[in-house]
């Protein structure tokens, strides 16, 4: 346990996660209230609201893969084209056309991933990218907690995933 104390005479406790002042709950570390990943159904908050002191960061729920298995599910990009815009603007809506529709929903998005959760230790100086299909905005929220299964479902037909990629979606924290 650390103990501070301030130029107002008061004492902050540092305990863990958790910094009091006095008896009262001040703030818990950042680390703790937004995990660097998270379950599929344990939502975060809304991003850039105030939640327990601190500012939501952005998530992103999705997949993480190497370079090398995205060019294997949807095949390298053509000579002189970016293969991230190729991916977006080409593969993912092409494929997302033939999976079968109940709702009016949007193909999966990319990103560059340079953050170490999700990588695989036998892959950890490959390059990644996140297949994302929802972040955390209040629309996006709603959005997959009413057509959960249907997102996953066809995000995983079109990117060409096996059925086992079901279980590994994840709610992805940036920064």
């Amino acid at each position: 346990m650390i103990t501070q104390s301030d130029e107002e005479s008061h004492t902050w406790e540092l305990n863990g996660d958790l910094a009091y002042l006095s008896s009262e709950l001040v703030l818990i570390k950042f680390s703790t209230v937004f995990p660097a990943s998270r379950a599929v159904d344990d939502f975060p908050p809304i991003a850039n609201h105030i939640h327990q002191g601190h500012r939501v960061p952005d998530y992103r729920l999705g997949w993480v893969v190497t370079v090398t298995e995205a060019e294997e599910l949807l095949e390298p990009a053509p000579e002189g084209r970016e293969a991230i815009n190729y991916y977006r603007y080409d593969i993912l809506p092409s494929r997302w056309g033939t999976t079968e529709a109940k709702s009016d929903l949007q193909p999966p998005d990319l990103m560059l991933w340079s953050y170490e959760t999700g990588r695989e230790s036998h892959h950890k100086n490959e390059a990644y990218l996140l297949f994302y299909v929802a972040q955390n905005s209040t629309e996006d929220l709603k959005m997959v907690k009413e057509h959960k299964e249907e997102l996953i479902t066809r995000s995983i037909e079109a990117l060409g995933f096996t059925s086992e990629r079901q279980e590994k979606v994840k709610w992805y924290r940036l920064k």
